[in-house]
C-alpha cells in the first residue's frame, strides 16, 4: 500500500505533464499545419485536420489562430525561417575571389530552392498572391530584402547602381525559381538545381562585367554552347538573359551618344 507522501508525488506529477503540454501546444499546430501544406498543399490545410493530427481540440486551435489566412502565415515564416539562415551565411563573403564568392552563393541558392517545402511555398505563392497580399509581402520581408545586404557584398567588385542590381538579380533567381515551379512540365531536358549553380556563374560574370561597363560586349558570345543549350530551356531564364543584353546594349548606346 503506497504511503500519503508517495501519493502526492503522484498527484503532482500529472499537472506537471500538462504544463509542459500546453507550452508546447502552439508550437504543435504550426508544425501539423506545416506537415499538411508542404504534403498537400494550402486546399487541405484546415482545422479540423489540425485537430485530428495533432490530437486537438479545434477550440484550442483557435487560442492560437483566429482564421486560416493567419495560420498560412505563419507557415510561411517558418518555412522561410528553417531555411533561410544557410542562405544567408555570410562566411563566404569573405573570399577574394569574386567566382569562388559567386560559385557558392548560387550553391546555396540551389540548395534552398531544391527544398519540396519552399517548392510548394513558391507555388502557393504564385498562384495566390492576388488573393493574398500579406504573404507576398513576408516573402519580400523574409526573403528578398533579407538576402539585398548578401547580394549588394556578393556584387561588391562592380561598380554597379541599384538598378542594375536588380536586373541581374532578376537573371540570377530565375532559373532556379522557374525550374522549382515548372520543373516537371519541362522534361528530361530540364537542368538540375546543381547544374544552374554550376552554369549560370559563366553566364552571370559576363553579364555582370558588361553591365558595369569593365567588358567589351563580343566576349558575352565565348560562352559554352553546352551550357546556354541547357540553361536556355528555361524560357525564363532565357528571358531574363535577354533583358540583360538589352540592358548592356542600352549602356553602351548612352555612353556613345
Amino acid at each position: 500500500m503506497k504511503s500519503k507522501s508517495e501519493n502526492s508525488k503522484v498527484q503532482t506529477a500529472q499537472p506537471a505533464a500538462r504544463i509542459r503540454r500546453k507550452d508546447t501546444r502552439g508550437s504543435e499546430i504550426l508544425d501539423c499545419a506545416v506537415n499538411i501544406f508542404v504534403k498537400d498543399g494550402y486546399q487541405a490545410l484546415n482545422f479540423v485536420e489540425i485537430a485530428k493530427q495533432g490530437n486537438l481540440a479545434r477550440s484550442t486551435i483557435y487560442l492560437y489562430y483566429k482564421t486560416k489566412e493567419d495560420l498560412m502565415l505563419a507557415v510561411v515564416r517558418k518555412l522561410l525561417t528553417d531555411h533561410i539562415e544557410t542562405l544567408i551565411q555570410k562566411d563566404f563573403l569573405s573570399e577574394k575571389n569574386l567566382q569562388t564568392r559567386l560559385n557558392r552563393f548560387l550553391e546555396l541558392l540551389a540548395s534552398f530552392f531544391s527544398e519540396p517545402s519552399i517548392n510548394r511555398l513558391l507555388a502557393f505563392i504564385v498562384s495566390e498572391s492576388r488573393e493574398y497580399p500579406d504573404i507576398t509581402r513576408i516573402w519580400k520581408d523574409e526573403f528578398t530584402d533579407m538576402l539585398s545586404d548578401v547580394w549588394h557584398l556578393v556584387l561588391k567588385d562592380f561598380n554597379l547602381t541599384s538598378k542594375e542590381e536588380a536586373v541581374l538579380r532578376i537573371m540570377l533567381f530565375s532559373p532556379f525559381i522557374e525550374l522549382a515551379l515548372f520543373g516537371d512540365l519541362l522534361g528530361e531536358n530540364a537542368p538540375s538545381f546543381s547544374e544552374i549553380a554550376e552554369i549560370m556563374p559563366d553566364i552571370f560574370s559576363r553579364a555582370a562585367l558588361k553591365v558595369s561597363h569593365k567588358e567589351k560586349m563580343g566576349n558575352l558570345q565565348r560562352l559554352p554552347k553546352w551550357k546556354l543549350k541547357k540553361i536556355f530551356v528555361l524560357p525564363t531564364c532565357c528571358y531574363s538573359c535577354k533583358l540583360v543584353i538589352l540592358r548592356i546594349n542600352e549602356g553602351n548606346h548612352q555612353r556613345n551618344s
